[in-house]
């Protein structure tokens, strides 16, 4: 029952390794333009909601279309994504956020080129502790690094967004729109902690998977 078991916890390995992969990079993607976002509290808030979208990079804008409909799709037209205006301030938290995102991106594919040739020298050498012991903290490292991108909620892109402030100042009167004064996290935000969680579930697999094959080595 012990080999089963231990094929088990290399399958979920390799399960939530390429998970993790695949979700780094598409959290990379939705988060670009959709990580937190606002949505309006009151005003057309009976008819449908507004939902404004901020993302590390880039945020979705949107204007008027259509004031004297009842119909929020028709009064908001919402736009593409577009770099942050210059007079935005990237405040440490939002750099941080940055930061964070461009090193997980490059450090993921490294991580996995590494277990590949780590698994590949634990075939040639079971005995190795060394090998196994590289595995676990660089993928709980990954893991911490996807999971920093989340100090975006602490960054004025979620609090204090000057923003939301000039859109609704500029845009609202007409409709009596108001947002709420911090954010919600968005899909981005939601995928990003996906893949931080299946990091680290890949390290604690990994840590199981070392235990049995040093014990087995061992016991040999």
């Amino acid at each position: 029952s012990a080999v089963p078991n231990k094929r088990r916890i290399c399958r979920l390995h390799w399960v939530f390794a390429i998970s993790a992969f695949t979700l780094t990079y598409g959290a990379a993607v939705t988060s670009r333009c959709n990580f937190v976002e606002f949505k309006n509290t009151d005003g057309i808030a009976e008819k449908g909601s507004i939902t404004l979208h901020f993302g590390i990079w880039k945020y979705r804008s949107w204007t008027l279309a259509d004031t004297a409909s009842t119909d929020p799709s028709q009064i908001i037209t919402m736009e593409a994504c577009k770099d942050y205006p210059d007079h935005i301030e990237i405040d440490p938290s939002w750099r941080a956020a940055r930061a964070f995102e461009v090193l997980s991106l490059a450090f993921v594919p490294f991580v996995l080129l590494l277990q590949l040739a780590l698994r590949g020298r634990a075939a040639l050498d079971p005995r190795s502790s060394m090998v196994w012991a590289l595995e676990y903290p660089t993928l709980l490292f990954v893991g911490v690094l996807q999971g920093l991108t989340l100090r975006l909620l602490n960054s004025r892109a979620c609090e204090d967004n000057v923003l939301v402030e000039e859109l609704s100042r500029r845009e609202s009167p007409a409709i009596g729109i108001v947002f709420k004064e911090s954010c919600k996290m968005s899909s981005g935000g939601r995928v990003a902690i996906c893949a931080c969680v299946l990091w680290l579930a890949t390290a604690v697999t990994s840590r199981e998977a070392a235990k049995g094959k040093l014990n087995k080595s061992i016991r040999a």
